[in-house]
């Protein structure tokens, strides 16, 4: 009997992990979540948290916008 199992390939990621296009959502990220900046730290993109105010956020986040959209995400501080 042969089995046969695939991989699985993409996918969206997490909230905290590592996305490529700023502004997406589900496409590359989980529901709830966008794809943003991590800090001030040049072309790192992480999935975070949709907010609308800082305390949609934990205390270790701050709700800023992300660049090009009219979304907000929980960014890490």
């Amino acid at each position: 009997m042969l089995v046969f199992t695939a991989a699985a390939c993409g996918g969206v990621a997490d909230i905290g992990e590592a996305c490529e296009t700023p502004g997406a959502t589900s496409e590359e990220c989980e529901d709830g979540s966008v794809c943003g900046q991590a800090g001030d730290v040049g072309n790192i993109y992480l999935c975070q948290k949709l907010c609308t105010v800082q305390t949609d956020c934990q205390m270790t986040e701050s709700c800023n916008g992300i660049s090009g959209t009219s979304l907000k995400g929980c960014r890490p501080m």
